[in-house]
């Protein structure tokens, strides 16, 4: 679902499908840098509210979020210390540095002193993963600092959905729908920040990274292309 936007620099807006894959077959380097299209879903409205959210993520790669979580200084939380670029984390919308971690597959993780360890590997387990947390505007440690070190790059992962739920212990949750794309495997990347888009799925921001992929022995980047009416689709 991901829009690739250039090859090696060579923009795909005005070329046709088979253009676009003759581009890409063409190149002489065993690494290609691409110009990648995503959405991030809006979700401002929905983390405006105070109190705690339940997000649920479906998907195979659960323990591929594309979160890093942290130990809060005096180890009495664990909260996200950062979220990688491109991940499923950052496309889903309702997480952000900062956020607590309250709960992972209803399995209480607040007040229990588990590390941030502990609390990965609790999302490795299913094929869905459900997060019960604090937003950072609701809790204590808002600004808690990201991380200095560098994010490995996440592995390949296929389509996900999410649904975040406003947890107020009196009434139904509130829902919030979207899907997330497929995203790709990276050994660099920088990302480019673009427009709102609202479509029947809800609002997205439009993000642009660059990507720099090795092929394989047959000289080829794991990735196959379809037709879109902006451009060619990852």
């Amino acid at each position: 679902g991901d829009r690739l936007l250039s090859v090696d620099g060579h923009q795909l807006s005005s070329v046709t499908l088979s253009e676009a894959q003759a581009r890409l077959r063409a190149t002489a380097s065993p690494m290609s840098m691409l110009c990648i299209e995503y959405d991030v879903s809006m979700m401002s409205g929905v983390r405006a509210a105070q109190g705690p959210l339940l997000v649920e993520i479906d998907g195979p790669h659960c323990h591929s979020l594309g979160l890093e979580l942290v130990n809060t200084p005096d180890n009495s939380a664990v909260v996200i210390g950062h979220v990688k670029t491109g991940s499923i984390a950052e496309r889903c919308g309702a997480l952000l540095p900062g956020d607590q971690i309250l709960a992972v597959n209803d399995i209480c993780v607040e007040d229990t002193k588990m590390t941030a360890e502990d609390v990965n590997q609790l999302m490795w387990t299913g094929n869905s993963c459900v997060l019960q947390i604090l937003p950072s505007s609701s809790s204590s440690y808002r600004g808690f600092p990201q991380p200095l070190y560098s994010c490995p790059s996440p592995s390949q992962t296929s389509k996900h959905s999410r649904d975040v739920h406003l947890l107020d212990g009196n009434s139904s949750p509130n829902k919030a729908q979207s899907p997330l794309m497929k995203r790709l495997q990276t050994s660099s990347s920088s990302i480019q920040e673009s427009e709102v888009e609202a479509n029947s799925s809800g609002v997205y921001q439009r993000k642009s990274l660059a990507v720099s992929l090795n092929c394989d022995a047959q000289k080829k980047f794991g990735i196959t292309l379809a037709p879109d009416s902006k451009s060619a689709v990852v």
